[in-house]
């Protein structure tokens, strides 16, 4: 074999491996390609994920918030430290709203009977410093000291077999009336 043969064997060979080499090369290339891809999508695709659970969840919770009516026998409302502080309620013959201090004390009640309605407000002890009623066809305002002593009645007394009239009382710290009208 002559030296011209032998460069000649050799350039083919050369030739074919530079081929070989660059198409591998791209084949490389691609998969570096797909190896920079694979994360962005798989990224996105987390995303559009995360978007649909998220619209989901929304769309879960506005149901959630939004109700035409609850029914129940009683509402208690609590404050941030889980007291006590409004209790809604119906019994029989009876419905009520009351409204508790932060010792859990009776402060304001509102009672609905079959008889009428009673507003009434206390103090942190207990006592009843104030009741508007209306019952029948009568209706009272009365007024009391921090003994829970009626000091001053504005209303339309009267009952069955007494017509209805208008009055005022007004009594001193010992409960005496002092003033009366009608006499």
């Amino acid at each position: 074999m002559t030296t011209t043969e032998v460069f000649k064997g050799l350039d083919e060979r050369l030739g074919a491996l530079e081929r070989e080499n660059s198409r591998l090369m791209s084949k490389l290339n691609r998969l570096r390609l797909l190896a920079l891809a694979l994360p962005v999508l798989g990224l996105a695709f987390v995303g559009l994920l995360a978007m649909e659970s998220k619209k989901a969840v929304a769309e879960e919770s506005k149901k959630a918030e939004v109700a035409d009516a609850i029914d129940a026998k009683k509402i208690r409302i609590l404050d941030n430290d889980g007291n006590v502080r409004i209790v809604l309620g119906t019994s029989k013959d009876k419905a009520v709203i009351l409204l508790v201090d932060e010792n859990g004390k009776r402060r304001s009640e509102w009672l609905i009977t079959r008889e009428g309605a009673t507003l009434a407000h206390y103090t942190s002890t207990g006592k009843n410093l104030m009741n508007i009623e209306a019952r029948g066809e009568g209706a009272v305002i009365d007024f009391k000291d921090l003994e829970g002593n009626r000091r001053l009645l504005l209303g339309m007394l009267g009952d069955e077999k007494k017509p209805y009239t208008a009055a005022m009382i007004m009594a001193d710290a010992d409960g005496n009336e002092v003033f009366y009208a009608p006499k």
